[in-house]
């Protein structure tokens, strides 16, 4: 990175900031459009995409919770996660 876009990186982050501010600010006055809105364009997908799209993501994402299930790094670490969520209360 040369010091010009290093120089520009905050003043970025800061309008980024802004205009998610002003989104999180105007969502609950538009909440019911935007549950319709999202609601329409889910149908839309769902009626628009063949069988086997939702197929194969179906699959997708169940072949990936499996792997994450059986793999031996984050399976303990996730089980450890939930009983501490558990017992901490």
């Amino acid at each position: 990175m040369d010091a010009d876009s290093t120089a520009r990186k905050p003043v970025a982050q800061a309008r980024t900031r802004a205009d998610a501010q002003s989104w999180r600010d105007s969502a609950p006055r538009y909440r019911a459009a935007l549950y319709a809105g999202s609601g329409f364009a889910v149908g839309l997908a769902l009626t628009l995409l063949p069988l086997k799209f939702w197929s194969h993501a179906g699959g997708l994402a169940f072949s990936a919770a499996a792997r994450l299930a059986r793999s031996a790094a984050l399976s303990p670490a996730l089980l450890l996660r939930a009983l501490a969520d558990k017992y901490a209360k």
